[in-house]
């Protein structure tokens, strides 16, 4: 649904929807190739890596591309950039900057993230299947 409300201009599902989604996708595609995403506090609690630091990691650059992490880190979480989660999260994100060119931008990255995994999961599923010469 989200990424069709993209298409239908609906910016303001699309940056609410789709902008927390990100983190929570970047963390399970490392947690799922065995990367862990999370750390113990001093109190001994566990607490999930955020996603400036899962942007951080090399890992997640050798999958989605130096340029995807850089635009998500501008986009996201950089102070020097549009800082839109930080802004979204804190409520400083009004219905007009839902139509700004971040949130577009935000929305086609998605979609690259998206055709990403798909190629990803495609790649896995080539290498599991049995060689058929």
């Amino acid at each position: 649904m989200t990424p069709a409300a993209g298409f239908n201009m609906e910016r303001v599902i699309v940056a609410h929807l789709l902008v927390p989604q990100i983190e929570n996708s970047i963390r399970r595609i490392l947690s799922n190739i065995g990367l862990i995403t999370s750390k113990l506090d001093a109190s001994l609690l566990q607490e999930e890596d955020k996603l400036d630091s899962l942007l951080r990691r090399e890992k997640t650059e050798e999958i989605f591309g130096s340029d995807v992490v850089f635009n998500l880190k501008a986009l996201l979480v950089s102070k020097y950039g549009a800082n839109f989660r930080h802004n979204l999260a804190h409520g400083l994100v009004g219905e007009a900057e839902c139509y700004s060119v971040v949130v577009a931008e935000i929305w086609w990255l998605v979609l690259r993230i998206c055709r990403t995994i798909f190629l990803l999961g495609q790649a896995q599923k080539s290498e599991a299947a049995p060689d058929q010469t």
